[in-house]
């Protein structure tokens, strides 16, 4: 047989499977993304109220109206409900004091959220009730919308890092050691940039500087850590998982509970939904809610840790199998 028709016959099994394999790679991200934003609607959102039991059972008979959308928490007065939402227990609360209602919202949690709260809870065409924005957006980002673009950008960087770490560093600590540096310094350009360049973050640089930096190291760590455990699988299931799920999951654009369920329970597991939500938290509210996403992007570190121990105990022709792994990625950057 010639080398040209042996070539002919290896080329046919891949046509084939790039024409089964494209419409799932097209697929997967175009009903992520489209199944998370296409009619945002609450899901069990947490609101407070305030008032006397007749008052709360009128709030509680019109939330019944909506099916599940709102988890109502009663307070005792409306200081105990801004501290509610403060400590990011609830995203707003509805206060009623005689005849009079307020709304209190939290534009800094979520401006799509405070947007439903005002809609659902102070209709205009029976009159607005007045709204205090308890914890009001930054001024130069009032939609969220720069906030939750920092989102995409983290992950892009943690995939490139995780691939110019497997290609150049040694496996071990190597490896961890330059995963640590471009967590940092990836972390610390992204604040710059968002907090000193556009203004859009609140708080301290350093402390705002933490979320990003695990994110990078969660996200690169792990992919670095399953393929020296598992080899190309390991990427395989990691970038696209963090790519085309765990960003438009992440809930950093509206909120968790804006999402269908369960996208918004499984975005928070991922990295960046855990990273958007920490970043938001420490940056407005002052580290409230922050310790369950910082705990979320430990635990995906840990793994990444493991998995990189795995590999150096498993890995008995180091450059060998490094190249291997890397290899898919290579591929694909050369076209």
């Amino acid at each position: 047989m010639t080398s040209a028709a042996t070539g002919r016959g290896r080329l046919k099994p891949r046509l084939l499977a790039l024409f089964v394999a494209l419409p799932i790679l097209v697929a997967l991200p175009v009903w992520a993304f489209t199944w998370a934003s296409a009619s945002p609607e609450p899901h069990g959102l947490p609101v407070g109220v305030v008032g006397s039991p007749g008052a709360v059972q009128a709030i509680e008979d019109q939330v019944a109206e909506h099916d599940g959308a709102f988890d109502l928490r009663t307070y005792d007065s409306a200081a105990t409900a801004t501290d509610a939402i403060e400590n990011r227990d609830v995203y707003g609360a509805i206060v009623t004091e005689g005849p009079d209602r307020k709304l209190f919202t939290a534009s800094a949690a979520s401006p799509a959220v405070a947007e439903v709260l005002t809609t659902t809870f102070a209709p205009p065409s029976e009159g607005p009730a007045p709204v205090v924005d308890v914890v009001p957006a930054d001024a130069d980002d009032p939609r969220g919308s720069a906030l939750g673009s920092l989102v995409l950008p983290l992950v892009l960087v943690s995939v490139i890092t995780a691939v110019i770490v497997l290609l150049i560093a040694r496996p071990g600590w190597e490896q961890i050691a330059m995963i640590a540096v471009a967590a940092v310094v990836g972390a610390g350009v992204a604040v710059a940039i968002a907090q000193g360049g556009f203004g859009i973050l609140g708080g301290d640089w350093t402390t705002n500087s933490v979320a990003p930096a695990l994110t990078i190291a969660a996200i690169s760590g792990t992919i670095v850590g399953l393929v020296s455990a598992f080899g190309r699988f390991g990427f395989v299931a990691v970038a696209p998982l963090m790519l085309f799920l765990g960003n438009p999951w992440s809930g950093a654009t509206s909120s968790p509970y804006l999402l269908p369920e369960p996208a918004g329970v499984i975005g928070q597991l991922l990295p960046p939904g855990a990273g958007a939500t920490a970043l938001r938290n420490l940056a407005f509210f002052d580290g409230a809610g922050a310790s369950t996403p910082l705990l979320v992007l430990s635990a995906w570190i840990a793994v990444g840790v493991a998995g990189i121990c795995v590999g150096v105990l498993r890995r008995s022709d180091p450059g060998r199998e490094l190249t291997d792994a890397t290899r898919p990625v290579m591929d694909a950057m050369q076209g």
